[in-house]
């Protein structure tokens, strides 16, 4: 997994001069069109009719092949979500069992230390308990070797049946948005409040102490390096990978990430949990964002095969009131775009901070 980041300049209303440490890539559109040129030369063209669910998106690279995919009208945005499937034995336990990369709280919230395997904040706190394409090289690179174990059914290290490919079920997938991160107090580190307080890792609120003031004065910079070094989205590397953030206000941030649903699932896209999974990961991907920043929107571009298959907006408000609803109520609460067609998901539109 890869992360990457983005420093947006807006030009003129439809223009986006956007920066990475490596490169430099201008956007370009309004509703129904959307094209990005980077400095490596690719060009990704979204044409499309909004409302419709019919897109066009051509992916080239300036000099070398292109690739594109058309899409037909299919079902209504918000009614993907509301099947249900009857849950089989999982193949993975409760996702509070899964790894985490990082410190975490155990049930009864005492501090658990798990070994130098990252930088990141204390993972899982329980929904209801929480206050709170371009084209750039990776900054970051974290080889799958480094994961301290692998999943398998028996979620035991070293007990692995690789034969076995994962299964995940609708409670697996329900527990995937209902935890996300602790939430960073960046007010309380700020007027004094020491690590055992807050019950954080001590390099992690030395950390949050020094950028404590960027942060809370927006400062976009900070925002992309509380990123790099807290790390949010480490414990999702089972679920999703390559992910780019980015941002022109302070208000909001932005993230795109290809997803591993496929590997998932039995059937992959034709399993009928796929459009279950695809939000699960999205929804709970804006919540450890908003654990980390303080944000009021976080909208979340899903990739496959560099096509963009899920695009949505979400407030902290709602988030906040609603983490516990079936991913189909939930998903719907919200702005967002997923086209199923010919029996897979077909490109959609980004959305856009108005």
């Amino acid at each position: 997994m890869g992360l990457r980041f983005r420093k947006s300049v807006s030009l003129c209303k439809g223009v986006k001069l956007n920066f990475s440490k490596t490169g430099m890539s201008v956007s370009l559109g309004t509703k129904g069109y959307h094209k990005t040129i980077s400095t490596s030369g690719r060009v990704t063209t979204t044409v499309g009719l909004p409302g419709t669910g019919i897109y066009y998106t051509d992916t080239k690279k300036i000099g070398g092949q292109k690739q594109n995919r058309s899409t037909q009208p299919s079902r209504a945005t918000n009614g993907l979500f509301g099947r249900k499937k009857v849950p089989e034995e999982s193949d993975l336990q409760r996702y509070d069992e899964l790894v985490s990369m990082d410190s975490i709280y155990d049930n009864e919230s005492e501090y658990v230390d798990i070994p130098e395997a990252s930088r990141s904040v204390d993972r899982r706190e329980v929904a209801t308990s929480s206050s709170g394409t371009s084209a750039f090289s990776e900054l970051i690179d974290i080889d799958s070797s480094e994961i301290p174990w692998d999943y398998s059914d028996s979620l035991e290290p070293g007990n692995v049946d690789e034969s076995k490919k994962i299964n995940l079920t609708e409670e697996d997938i329900k527990n995937i948005y209902r935890y996300c991160d602790a939430t960073i107090e960046w007010t309380e580190i700020l007027g004094g409040a020491t690590a055992d307080e807050l019950l954080i890792n001590p390099d992690v609120w030395q950390f949050c102490k020094k950028i404590a003031p960027d942060i809370l004065s927006g400062n976009i910079d900070a925002y992309l390096k509380a990123i790099e070094e807290l790390r949010p989205v480490d414990d999702l590397l089972l679920y999703s990978g390559n992910f780019e953030f980015g941002t022109d206000k302070p208000s909001y941030i932005e993230v795109e990430f290809s997803h591993n649903a496929n590997d998932l699932l039995d059937g992959g896209v034709n399993n009928s949990s796929f459009e279950n999974l695809i939000a699960a990961i999205s929804i709970r991907v804006a919540r450890d964002l908003m654990a980390l920043l303080p944000v009021n929107k976080v909208v979340v571009h899903v990739v496959e095969d560099n096509i963009t298959v899920m695009s949505g907006i979400y407030d902290r408000s709602t988030l906040n009131k609603c983490s516990n609803m079936e991913i189909g109520a939930l998903i719907s609460k919200f702005e967002h775009s997923v086209n199923r067609s010919g029996g897979r998901l077909g490109a959609v539109e980004r959305l856009l901070i108005k």
